[in-house]
Parts: C-alpha cells; sequence; structure tokens
C-alpha cells in the first residue's frame, strides 16, 4: 500500500554545500598551525634556554675542577704519611746502633727541611752550604732520602730517658705524651699547605705509637 505525496524510500539525499567548504577551513587551519611549528623549531633555543644551558655546565665544570683538586690534595697528604713512616724506620736502624735516636731538628721544630715555606713542591736535596746541624744534614746521616719532590716540611725532636717531652707546633700540644720520657723517644712533624691559603695542616708521629695524627688534613 502507498501514500499519496509520500517521498521515495530510495530517495536522493542532498548534502548541504557549506560541509566541503568547511572541510577546506579545517586543512588550511592545520596548514598554518604546522607551518607556525615548523618556523619555531627552525628558530632553535631561545635565550633563556641557553643560559639554563650555560648555569649547567658552568655547575658540572665546577664540580670536575673541585672533585680534581681534592683528589691531588689526597695525593699530595698521602706523601706525610710515607715520609714519616720512613723516618720512623730509619730512627729505629740509628737507635739499635747507639741506643738512642738522633735529634734531627735540635729540639726545634722550626728547623725542618726543606727549609723554605710550605706551598709549593720543592727539593728534598740538601743545599751544598748547609750547616752539619740543619735538618736536612741530619735526616741525610739518618739515610732519609725522598726521591720526588715534597710538599711538606719535616722535622723530628728527640730526647733522652727522663727528658720532658717537647709541645708540638699543633692545635693538639700534649699530642697523648707523658709529662716525662720513660725511656728514648723522637716526635716528627710534617707542615703543610697544600691549598695555598697560609692556613697549615699537619701529620705528627712518635715514637710511641704506630699512628700518625693529621690535623686539619688537605689544607
Amino acid at each position: 500500500m502507498r501514500f499519496a505525496n509520500s517521498p521515495s524510500v530510495m530517495s536522493k539525499v542532498t548534502v548541504p554545500s557549506t560541509m566541503g567548504r568547511n572541510s577546506a577551513s579545517l586543512s588550511q587551519v592545520y596548514g598554518r598551525v604546522a607551518a607556525r611549528v615548523s618556523v619555531r623549531n627552525a628558530r632553535g633555543m631561545t635565550l633563556v634556554e641557553v643560559m639554563i644551558v650555560v648555569v649547567i655546565v658552568g655547575i658540572l665544570s665546577a664540580l670536575g675542577i673541585y672533585g680534581v683538586q681534592k683528589y691531588l690534595r689526597s695525593a699530595q697528604a698521602s706523601e706525610a704519611y710515607a715520609v714519616i713512616n720512613a723516618i720512623r724506620g730509619a730512627q729505629e736502624v740509628y737507635r739499635q746502633d747507639t741506643f738512642e735516636y738522633l735529634d734531627v731538628s735540635g729540639g726545634n721544630f722550626d728547623n725542618s727541611h726543606p727549609s723554605a715555606e710550605p706551598g709549593v713542591k720543592q727539593s728534598w736535596g740538601v743545599a751544598a752550604g748547609a750547616s752539619d746541624d740543619s735538618a736536612g744534614r741530619r735526616f741525610q746521616q739518618l739515610g732519609v732520602d725522598v726521591d720526588s719532590g715534597v710538599h711538606f716540611r719535616y722535622s723530628c725532636v728527640a730526647g733522652r730517658t727522663g727528658s720532658s717531652f717537647p709541645s708540638v707546633p699543633t692545635q693538639k700540644k700534649d699530642f697523648g705524651l707523658p709529662g716525662t720520657a720513660s725511656e728514648p723517644f723522637y716526635i716528627i712533624v710534617a707542615k703543610g699547605d697544600l691549598d695555598g691559603d697560609g692556613v697549615y695542616s699537619y701529620a705528627l708521629s712518635h715514637s710511641l705509637t704506630d699512628e700518625v695524627y693529621a690535623e686539619r688534613e688537605g689544607e
């Protein structure tokens, strides 16, 4: 049964012409956005981004330099332990022959070797005109020799049984020593200024201990 004037089921549907125009407009918008993004990427980093990179590189460089300096100071500080142990061994050999230790510095820690102020690497060699009572000559008498240069100044004060222990030139004045020696003794002091700021670091030891005491290590 068919109704009069009713549209056919198979009638053609007409698409509004405005949809085609809208599709074209969207394509144009997308193209403009893509072009702007491409232009922005071609410009590279902004000034703020460059400044951030520079700051980061500066921080990393500073950390690297600090790490290298710390490593070098640690290596230089280990020199003091090696030389102190060499002096200890030489003093023990000397005592076997003489029953006492050699007073290298003549009771005065300022009489040290090398004689120049610490802060730069110095030769261990003894000057030709050095006096016989200089620390350099007496270290030579002990047989203490260092092939390479040294960053510390070394002194060694010795005493006999019954004598008083001298005060060491550091903050730890007593250094764990009793007032009077019950046997022959020696005290070794290494004085350095590894960073050149005028603040001294010390490494100390004596005949009554196997330990090395460090004060302001790395300075």
